[in-house]
């Protein structure tokens, strides 16, 4: 099954088809409804390891300086 997002295009498999078109005719809701919902709850956590990496890869080259729990709590307990 092919989904179109915005001019964009997603394969997916006939089993996770499946499952969404049953939860749609169980909730009686589109299975797009439930493909958008997933969608939008998960770039959070794609966003976040994205993030993270980039943020380790700076810390290894030198860029950005580590800082101890304890003055990082001294930091946000004096604010």
């Amino acid at each position: 099954m092919d989904v179109v997002v915005t001019g964009r295009h997603c394969t997916i498999s006939p089993e996770l088809k499946e499952r969404y078109e049953a939860l749609a005719r169980h909730t009686d809701r589109p299975a797009s409804y439930y493909m958008r919902l997933a969608m939008e709850e998960k770039i959070a956590e794609y966003e976040h390891i994205y993030l993270m990496k980039h943020e380790v890869e700076d810390y290894r080259a030198g860029k950005v300086a580590a800082v101890s729990f304890d003055d990082l709590m001294g930091q946000l307990l004096d604010d």
